[in-house]
C-alpha cells in the first residue's frame, strides 16, 4: 500500500514537472524567435511555412482515413496537426553546425520553420478545441483561430511596446536577479492567460519568448536571459523527455498495426516538408529537409494528444517513431544537400 502510495506521488511529481518543461521549452524557442529576421526572409519564408502546415496536415489526414477508415474527424485533424510541426531548435542546430547558418538557405529555413511553429501552434488550438468538445463544425474552428491569431497577434503587438518600459524600471530596481524572476512571471502570466483564453498554455509561453526576445538584454546588464535559463534548461527539460518515453508502450511498438502505421505516417512527414521546399524552387531540397524534423514540438503535440484521450497508445507510439525518424533524418540529408551544392 506504501509502495504505491510513493509510486504514485513519483508520478504525479514527474507529470507535473514535465508539463512546466513544456511551458519552458516553448519559452525558449519564443526566446530564440527573431521577428527582423523573419521579416528580411518575407514572403518566400511565408509561402515555405504554410505549404509546410498544410501539405502534411491533407497527408496526414488522407494517410489516417486509409489506415482507420472508422477513425473519427477530430483524431485525424490531431495527427495532421502534429505533422504540421517543425522543430526550429533541431534545424538552427544542424545549420550551425555545417557553418550554413548565414546562407540564403538557412534564412529561409529558419525564417519558415518559426513562421511553420506559429501556425502549428494555432493549428493545435484548434485541433484541440475540436477534441475536446468532439463538434466539428466551421463556426468553432474559424472561432478558436480568431482567438489564437488574436492572442498572439495582441500579446506580441502590446508586449513588444510596454515590455522596454518595464525592462527599464526593473533594472532601475536593483534587484539581485529580478532578469530571470521577471522572465519566469512573465512567461507563466501569459501561458495562464492562453489557457483561461481556451488555448494550449504553451501558446502564451512562446509568445512570452518572443516578447523578450533581445528586449531584456538590451535594458537589463549582465547574462543573457537564455544563458540565466539554461541550468533550468539542463535540469528539468530532460525529464519531459523521460515522460515522453514512460508513455511508450513497448508492446505496442511490437504490434504491426503500429508499426505500419509509424512508417506510413513517417513517409507522408517527410513528403509533406519536402513539398514545402516548393516555396523556394531554387533551394527546394535543402528547405524541405531544412523543415523536416519534429523533435520536441511533434513530442509535445503527441503528449497532449494522449492526455485529452485523442491519441491512444498505439498511435502514440507510431508518433513517436516519426519523430525520431524525421529528427535523425533532417541532419543527413541537409548534410548532403548543403555540402553537395557547395562542392
Amino acid at each position: 500500500m506504501l509502495g504505491e502510495l510513493a509510486a504514485g506521488l513519483v508520478y504525479s511529481f514527474v507529470d507535473l514537472l514535465s508539463r512546466i518543461a513544456i511551458l519552458v521549452l516553448l519559452f525558449l524557442v519564443g526566446l530564440e524567435t527573431n521577428i527582423r529576421e523573419m521579416k528580411r526572409v518575407g514572403q518566400t519564408a511565408f509561402f515555405v511555412a504554410v505549404i509546410g502546415v498544410v501539405a502534411p496536415m491533407a497527408l496526414g489526414l488522407g494517410t489516417m482515413k486509409f489506415l482507420h477508415p472508422d477513425s473519427g474527424l477530430a483524431r485525424d485533424l490531431f495527427i495532421g496537426g502534429i505533422l504540421t510541426a517543425t522543430s526550429v531548435g533541431i534545424t538552427a542546430r544542424v545549420l550551425r553546425d555545417l557553418r550554413r547558418d548565414t546562407t540564403d538557405e538557412a534564412r529561409v529555413i529558419l525564417g519558415a520553420a518559426v513562421l511553420d511553429d506559429v501556425l502549428s501552434l494555432i493549428v493545435l488550438a484548434v485541433v484541440s478545441a475540436l477534441a475536446v468538445t468532439g463538434t466539428v463544425n466551421v463556426g468553432s474552428m474559424s472561432w478558436t483561430t480568431a482567438k489564437a491569431a488574436l492572442f498572439l497577434g495582441g500579446s506580441l503587438s502590446i508586449g513588444i511596446w510596454v515590455t522596454p518600459w518595464v525592462a527599464r524600471r526593473l533594472a532601475s530596481a536593483g534587484i539581485h536577479n529580478v532578469k530571470l524572476l521577471a522572465g519566469w512571471v512573465f512567461a507563466f502570466f501569459l501561458a495562464w492567460l492562453a489557457s483561461g483564453a481556451g488555448l494550449a498554455a504553451i501558446i502564451g509561453a512562446f509568445a512570452a519568448g518572443v516578447i523578450l526576445n533581445d528586449i531584456f538584454d538590451k535594458e537589463m546588464e549582465g547574462l543573457s536571459l537564455r544563458e540565466l535559463l539554461s541550468p533550468v534548461e539542463s535540469l528539468i527539460v530532460p525529464l519531459f523527455f523521460v515522460w515522453m518515453g514512460i508513455q511508450v508502450k513497448l508492446e505496442a511498438l511490437a504490434s504491426k498495426d503500429v508499426l505500419i502505421a509509424g512508417a506510413a505516417l513517417t513517409t507522408v512527414a517527410v513528403i509533406g516538408k519536402v513539398l514545402s521546399g516548393l516555396g523556394c524552387p531554387r533551394r527546394m531540397l535543402a528547405v524541405g529537409f531544412g523543415m523536416m524534423p519534429r523533435g520536441e514540438f511533434g513530442l509535445i503535440f503527441a503528449g497532449i494528444g494522449k492526455s485529452i484521450g485523442v491519441v491512444d497508445d498505439g498511435l502514440f507510439s507510431a508518433v513517436i517513431l516519426l519523430v525520431m525518424v524525421t529528427t535523425l533524418l533532417t541532419p543527413l540529408a541537409l548534410r548532403w544537400t548543403l555540402l553537395a551544392k557547395a562542392s
